[in-house]
């Protein structure tokens, strides 16, 4: 019997629903946005779902299925604990996530409002919502009139929303600025050349993507607007694992069924690839320097902090462990 024929007879059924297209665990993981890795443990440990498994034995989750393992995630991002929603029946999912977004959606508007962040929305920002959890102390649609609107309004950022930077003039950010009296400007773009984008950062403003949610967009400005700390915390290096260490442990078999020094060593290698992202962004303005080194250690920090995870997992389950470095 062909593979073809295999799995229509496993997706075989009276119903029109049991017919629906069943979707193999690598498309799965793409369309839930989780790892294949952590799929397959979450149904191994916790057994978050069932999916139909094919006479050749190839896991296959229907469109509910993916549904719920949306909800779950979204769930574990937030904050709860995957053994607290792995078993919750996908009705009760959803009105955790809708309790778990009203509080996140809550604290980040208390967070930015106790910034007491007056904003001046131009372009289309108005229009997209851009002043939600902000004081808005004006708007205007026309960047060419804004000067003129806002010359008796004082705001500290100056949020602008844009669908395209073609025809973008930086004086009139600057200007629209400096008549405010702010001390941040965000351009937001749908569509825009990379020399544009550098040249608005070069200026010292914060240039990103329109896609951007309310959230990200508070964010951006608390960090750009917080005084950083004068006196970090240093970047701790003296445990780096090189690349070859790294994959030694990420191969190495345990005495435990999990996949967690797989996961570490992914971590760790995301985190240092981010240091060096945020080591070369540093150049581009005084904004993005000060920005941009905080990230850099901060990201360096959480790296350390793995790493030495990763060797004390490496010692509980007799790995090889690298030669210790200064």
């Amino acid at each position: 019997m062909s593979l073809v024929k295999e799995e229509l007879n496993t997706l075989g059924a009276k119903s029109f629903a049991d017919t629906a297209v069943r979707y193999p665990i690598g498309v799965a993981a793409r369309l839930t946005g989780i790892q294949v890795e952590t799929l397959r443990v979450w149904e191994r440990r916790y057994g978050v779902i069932g999916p139909q498994v094919s006479a050749s034995g190839r896991r296959l989750y229907a469109a509910e299925d993916l549904e719920r393992l949306r909800l779950i995630k979204q769930l574990v991002d937030s904050g709860h604990p995957i053994s607290s929603v792995a078993s919750v029946p996908s009705e009760k999912l959803r009105e955790l996530r809708e309790v778990s977004m009203e509080r996140i959606g809550k604290a980040s508007e208390e967070s930015a409002e106790m910034l007491n962040l007056r904003a001046v929305l131009v372009g289309e920002a108005q229009r997209a919502g851009r002043g939600r959890g902000l004081v808005v102390a004006g708007y205007c649609v026309d960047m060419e009139k804004a000067v003129t609107q806002f010359r008796n309004t004082e705001a500290d950022v100056v949020i602008v929303e844009l669908p395209s930077l073609l025809d973008l003039d930086i004086e009139e950010i600057d200007a629209i600025k400096k008549t405010v009296g702010a001390r941040l400007v965000v351009v937001l773009y749908r569509f825009g050349a990379s020399s544009t984008v550098r040249n608005i950062r070069k200026a010292g403003h914060v240039a990103a993507h329109a896609a951007v949610d309310g959230h990200g967009l508070r964010a951006l400005c608390r960090a750009a607007l917080l005084p950083s700390n004068p006196h970090p915390l240093p970047v701790g290096s003296e445990q780096r694992l090189d690349n070859a260490t790294l994959e030694m442990l990420a191969q190495a078999s345990t005495t435990i069924e999990c996949e967690c020094p797989k996961h570490l060593v992914e971590l760790i290698r995301s985190l240092a690839s981010f240091e060096t992202y945020s080591e070369q962004c540093s150049a581009r303005s005084e904004l993005d320097a000060s920005l941009h080194q905080d990230l850099q250690q901060t990201a360096g920090r959480a790296r350390v902090l793995l790493e030495q995870g990763l060797l004390r997992l490496a010692m509980l389950e007799g790995l090889p462990l690298p030669e210790a470095r200064g």
